[in-house]
């Protein structure tokens, strides 16, 4: 868990008309001195029903039907692979710190491999704090993280984390043997900054609050 009494977690989307007179607009069908002319009705007629194909197959085609963009992101995106690097990250970083912790070892070179900045020094300080006090921490710590954003969105070099980290078995002890109190462990709203330093992926921020501050484990991505 995390050094105990909760001070470092604290501190942790028109048909056409006709022409004048009711004629039809297809030209006349009588001949001259107002006799039928059959025969030029014929040759209209041919000539109307031959025209009819050939509008036709000279329309345009109708365009292509193009395919929708899709919305979700390659799983090799820039966006899924900060999300799975940062996460792998602060999952280390926790790993790190339970190595450190079963001696108190404060300088430990594996804190800064994982961490770095204002993260850093409150695992350093809370560590040096436990020392201090002939306080070891025995157990495991289990994290329930999730990311929530990175950004840029387009090349992201910070990723936003929240978890409901969990020290139910992760326990302060006495030095000199035995449990330092009987203070359960418990699960604590955690929020922490992930950011790409020179190409390494490190935590930079970390807040942990009070046992009990989350009811349940969050959904792990």
């Amino acid at each position: 868990m995390l050094p105990r009494a909760d001070s470092w977690i604290r501190n942790r989307t028109r048909p056409m008309r006709g022409q004048a007179g009711g004629r039809p607009a297809l030209p006349t069908l009588l001949g001259s001195g107002g006799r039928s002319s059959f025969g030029g009705w014929i040759a209209v007629v041919l000539a109307f029903a031959l025209l009819l194909p050939a509008c036709h197959s000279g329309a345009s085609p109708p365009p292509p039907t193009s395919s929708e963009p899709t919305t979700s992101e390659s799983p090799d995106s820039a966006a899924n692979i900060a999300r799975r690097d940062a996460l792998a990250a602060y999952r280390a970083m926790w790993a790190d710190m339970a190595a450190a912790a079963r001696t108190a070892d404060y300088k430990s070179p594996l804190l800064p491999q994982h961490a770095a900045k204002a993260a850093l020094s409150r695992l350093v300080h809370g560590l040096y704090t436990d020392k201090r006090l002939g306080i070891v921490v025995k157990g495991q710590p289990v994290t329930n993280a999730r990311v929530v954003s990175v950004s840029p969105i387009s090349d992201p070099t910070t990723a936003q984390i929240v978890d409901c980290f969990d020290d139910t078995h992760w326990l302060n002890y006495k030095v000199t043997g035995g449990l330092q109190n009987n203070v359960p462990g418990g699960l604590h709203h955690t929020t922490a900054t992930v950011t790409n330093l020179n190409g390494v992926w490190k935590v930079t921020r970390l807040h942990v609050e009070a046992s009990g501050t989350c009811q349940e484990p969050s959904s792990s991505s």
